[in-house]
């Protein structure tokens, strides 16, 4: 049985990740959930930690990218219509299931 592309394509992608993933975690062992700046202004304060931002951020896409994955494995992938197409096609669509009232 041929493997789809596009798995082999999402399976190299989470793999990658979860490398990244586990690099990014051991050097996050260290740092602050917040961080205090100062942008030079005179305005100090705490903000959250960037590297904690960037960590959630990747660990989203990563279970993404494994939904995607199982989606593919069971069969239940659907492709994503983005609406783009010829004018007339997206009128019809779009009023299709509209009667016509002629005036007598």
């Amino acid at each position: 049985m041929a493997r789809d592309v596009n798995l082999s394509a999402l399976e190299s992608q989470a793999a990658f990740m979860r490398e990244a993933l586990n690099k990014q975690k051991t050097v996050l062992e260290y740092q602050p959930f917040v961080v205090e700046y100062d942008n030079g202004g005179g305005q100090t304060g705490t903000k959250e930690n960037p590297e904690w931002t960037a960590y959630e951020k990747l660990l989203k896409a990563y279970h993404a990218t494994l939904r995607a994955i199982a989606a593919q494995h069971s069969g239940t992938a659907k492709e994503k219509t983005t609406g783009i197409g010829s004018p007339l096609t997206n009128y019809r669509n779009k009023y299709g299931n509209l009667k016509v009232v002629k005036d007598a």
